[in-house]
């Protein structure tokens, strides 16, 4: 998911506070709350005053990411409005569904307070808790607004605030870069180059954007000098990073900026500290039963595989996915038993396996640019399809299909299955829940191949020859 300044998936700090300064004559709204004017500078008769109404909507958690363009956090419990200039005074306000003044619908809790106020120049400041009567932590910090009362007409003025980090948080956000803040990032691929989001978080959890959103910078502090792309107006949360080497490693700090003071607000947490390594693209290699992988330059000692069940028994295919994880078709770990064992770059960790007790003596494996795994089984004459993150039930295949030997993918994602046994190979359409077409004239395909016009070429043993389909 993408962060920026729109609606977030958790909630909105852009505060829509709408300040409407009426004819005394026109009353509150409903419901309204009324604050009596205290402190200097009201020696005018209180005819002279104009009410003043500042309309709240407080979103609902299940709303907060849709709603738009100007909400509180859904944490928030209460509000204090410092009112300096031609009159000082500060209201104090609960936000609650039962409070006096508010009302509450399925999206939102809406509140309207009200004062009244001499015509003249005047200074807002505001701030919101998530704890009723101004208690608990500090969701919002308000940005000095000044706006005007003027005897006779309407004043209409919407205050931003901004919302007061305790945390920034940094996640992968192109399928390029894997990891974690905690862990350290991994920026893979032959262009060692991607993409990471940058957020503020409030002291509940909440994802803090919009127009009450910090903007972010990106420095490295230590390492070997990474190419680093700056947030942008159009993506203000997502940054680029570029390592210049395969193995290069650095440490990068991440700033969150306001126009005002609110990172001097008590607990505001405005920097954040992260680490990342790149890693090119990798050659793998099967010796014997190992798979051996060679890491850029290719000059140094390769990576040896290792499986679950100790070392890999009969090595029969492999594939790379968008970020880099390498899965390895071991089809004879136990017996004629079969798994795919996924490993994570750098490659040298415990792998994962993938469709042990499912597989009987898999033979290829193709990973598609949605992220699908196709995964051909000899023995079970069928085709297993994963979709991501590969931990549920496969769908299979089996119209038409027997001792499956290799498979491939056109443009349009179309699956070309060759059989090493049967007089047909196989094409099925997405979703793959159909039946194939059949590509007659075949005796023991062994391989498929699709070129980029559309051509399918099949290697066929029991023909001594290359079969060529042309579309359709």
């Amino acid at each position: 998911m993408t962060l920026s300044h729109r609606s977030s998936r958790r909630s909105r700090f852009l505060v829509g506070m709408f300040v409407a300064a009426a004819l005394a004559a026109a009353g509150c709204s409903p419901g309204a709350r009324s604050v009596p004017a205290t402190g200097t500078g009201q020696g005018a008769a209180a005819a002279g005053r104009q009410t003043v109404h500042f309309v709240i909507k407080v979103p609902t958690k299940s709303t907060a990411s849709s709603r738009r363009p100007a909400y509180v956090s859904p944490a928030t419990q209460s509000i204090t409005i410092a009112i300096t200039g031609s009159a000082t005074q500060t209201l104090t306000a609960n936000l609650t569904p039962t409070s006096s003044g508010c009302s509450s619908t399925l999206a939102s809790t809406n509140c309207t307070l009200s004062l009244a106020l001499n015509p003249g120049t005047y200074t807002a400041v505001v701030t919101t808790y998530d704890g009723t009567n101004a208690t608990g932590n500090v969701l919002s910090a308000g940005q000095d607004v000044n706006f005007t009362v003027v005897q006779g007409q309407s004043n209409t003025m919407y205050l931003v605030l901004n919302g007061v980090p305790t945390a920034i948080g940094v996640a992968a956000q192109s399928a390029s870069v894997i990891g974690s803040m905690g862990a350290g990032f991994t920026v893979v691929g032959l262009t060692l180059s991607g993409t990471l989001q940058a957020v503020a978080l409030d002291a509940d959890g909440d994802l803090i954007v919009g127009a009450g959103a910090p903007t972010f910078t990106i420095a490295q502090s230590s390492g070997t000098s990474f190419t680093i792309g700056q947030p942008t107006t159009a993506a203000p949360n997502s940054f680029t990073l570029t390592a210049p080497s395969s193995g290069a490693t650095g440490v990068f700090t991440v700033t969150a900026a306001y126009p005002d003071s609110t990172c001097s607000t008590s607990g505001a947490v405005c920097t954040a500290t992260f680490s990342a390594t790149g890693h090119g693209q990798y050659v793998v290699a099967s010796v014997g039963s190992v798979y051996e992988v060679w890491a850029p330059p290719y000059t140094a000692a390769p990576v040896t595989l290792s499986g679950v069940t100790g070392s890999l028994q009969l090595i029969e295919s492999a594939a790379f996915d968008a970020a880099g994880n390498l899965y390895v078709v071991d089809s004879q770990y136990n017996g004629g038993a079969g798994q795919i064992l996924a490993y994570a770059p750098p490659y040298t960790g415990t792998p994962t396996s993938i469709g042990a007790g499912t597989l009987s003596d898999p033979t290829a494996i193709l990973i598609g640019p949605d992220g699908k795994m196709f995964v051909s089984s000899f023995d079970n004459s069928s085709v297993f399809v994963w979709t991501p993150p590969y931990t549920g039930a496969p769908t299979t295949l089996t119209t038409d299909v027997t001792t499956p030997s290799s498979l491939a993918l056109d443009s349009s994602e179309n699956l070309f299955v060759s059989n090493f046994s049967g007089s047909a190979a196989d094409e099925f359409v997405p979703p793959y829940t159909g039946a194939p077409t059949l590509l007659n004239g075949t005796n023991m395909s062994a391989s498929i191949h699709v070129a980029p016009t559309g051509e399918a070429f099949l290697l066929d043993i029991g023909l001594s020859g290359m079969l060529e389909f042309t579309p359709p």
